[in-house]
C-alpha cells in the first residue's frame, strides 16, 4: 500500500514519462466510459472511439520515429581522481 502510494506520487511529479500507465492506460478507460456513457449518438460514438484509437497509434509511431532519430548522446569522458586513477 504505501509502496503503491509511492510510486504514484512519484510518477505523479516527474511527470507522463514516469508513469505511463496510469497516464495513459487509465485516462484512456475514463475517456472511453464517459464517451460511451455521456454521448447519446452510436454514430458519434463511434467515431470518438476511432480517434481515440487512431491518435493513440500515431503518438506510438510518433515516439518510434522520434527514439530511432535521435542520435544516442555522447559519453563523457572519465573524470580524473586526485589520485590519478582513471577508472574503468
Amino acid at each position: 500500500m504505501i509502496a503503491d502510494r509511492t510510486g504514484d506520487n512519484a510518477g505523479d511529479s516527474v511527470g507522463p514519462s514516469a508513469d505511463g500507465f496510469e497516464t495513459y492506460g487509465v485516462t484512456g478507460v475514463a475517456l472511453i466510459t464517459f464517451i460511451l456513457l455521456g454521448v447519446k449518438d452510436p454514430m458519434v460514438q463511434v467515431q470518438l472511439l476511432v480517434w481515440i484509437f487512431v491518435i493513440r497509434a500515431v503518438m506510438v509511431v510518433a515516439s518510434g520515429i522520434s527514439y530511432s532519430s535521435t542520435p544516442p548522446s555522447p559519453r563523457p569522458p572519465p573524470r580524473r581522481r586526485r589520485d590519478g586513477f582513471r577508472g574503468p
